[in-house]
């Protein structure tokens, strides 16, 4: 693959006001964190604006995350997280469009057209940036499909991949996700996050066809990791998309939950269907286990046993299971 070039205006708030008084360093890295001091050196900066080439020949096509943090005396910054797709046979990119699971037709999609700066600057050749808005969908796991248009009308064919989007019970400061085995606390793929939301496409250029496991964790304000999500899926690929069949989709709401929680599920239970579902404390400790008949694709269970904390819901239907957090929060408490 040729030499890529993707230029980026890092935020202001690489910094924040009071601290700008110093010299910023600034690093930038993609998709996994190589830890603070470890990235490629972006430049230094005086006023939290830094302009710099982040090279991208390393890179596979597909959808990757571009990462920017700085540093200067009081410390290190928080990290802004751009998303962008790499397309390695399209050039001269004038827009891009998008779409979840069903292809609606060339042209139809969600289209955002490349123009000003962008032009310019921020996008060279084959890399987009990825502006998705999940409004439109509903929390749970689906298929984004991505391509781009060229100047001459053209379009190229659509990257694919498993696209996550769910609430975290609480707001997270950090979240990442990771495959099969853990990295250690902050070396996972590099999730954006806005508030209590997560969405994000894997990157599942490294990984084979067959079973893999989906690990999500946030980070919160205390520097603690929760365990957001443990989900078993089977990843089929094929050129240029990624399909993933997840074992057991489902979605716990509301949550925080105060007197029930509701999980509703992916794909359709036939009337005689059940699942047996298993709370534990957030340290692994089995505090119930019971069967539930689903019906109309959902169970509704009872916080009672349970005062406010964290705790990780398991649900099992066969062989097959998957895990949320849940967090409950009573009144009385």
């Amino acid at each position: 693959m040729k030499r890529l070039l993707y230029t980026l205006v890092a935020c202001a708030s690489v910094l924040s006001a009071s601290a700008q008084n110093y010299p910023i360093t600034t690093e930038y890295f993609f998709d996994h964190d190589p830890g603070f001091g470890h990235g490629y050196v972006a430049g230094t900066t005086e006023n939290g604006t830094q302009d710099f080439k982040a090279d991208l020949s390393k890179l596979k096509q597909g959808f990757h995350t571009l990462n920017v943090r700085g540093n200067n005396v009081y410390g290190w910054s928080h990290t802004i997280t751009f998303q962008f797709v790499l397309f390695e046979k399209s050039n001269n990119i004038v827009g891009t469009e998008y779409f979840f699971d069903q292809d609606p037709g060339k042209g139809k999609g969600v289209f955002s057209a490349v123009t000003g700066r962008d032009t310019a600057q921020s996008i060279k050749q084959n890399a987009a940036k990825l502006n998705v808005v999940v409004a439109g969908i509903d929390p749970g796991y689906h298929i984004l499909n991505v391509r781009a248009m060229n100047a001459d009308k053209t379009w190229s064919d659509p990257i694919s991949s498993p696209f996550v989007y769910l609430k975290s019970p609480e707001a997270a400061k950090r979240a990442e996700y990771f495959f099969d085995h853990d990295p250690g606390e902050g070396n996972g793929n590099v999730i954006k996050i806005d508030g209590n939301t997560v969405a994000f496409p894997l990157e599942t250029s490294d990984l084979n066809d067959g079973n893999h496991i989906l690990y999500i964790r946030t980070q919160d304000d205390f520097g603690n990791w929760n365990m957001e999500e443990i989900s078993p899926f089977t990843l089929k690929k094929v050129q240029d998309n990624a399909k993933a069949d997840w074992s057991i989709p489902a979605y716990v709401s509301p949550n925080p939950a105060q007197y029930s929680f509701s999980i509703q599920f992916g794909k359709h239970f036939s009337a005689n269907d059940s699942v047996t579902v298993v709370v534990s404390s957030q340290s692994g400790k089995e505090l119930s286990h019971a069967v539930y008949a689903v019906v109309n694709n959902m169970i509704t269970i009872s916080t009672a046993p349970y005062s406010t904390g964290s705790y990780l819901v398991t649900i099992s239907k066969d062989w097959l299971s998957t895990s949320k957090r849940l967090i409950i929060k009573k009144k009385q408490d």
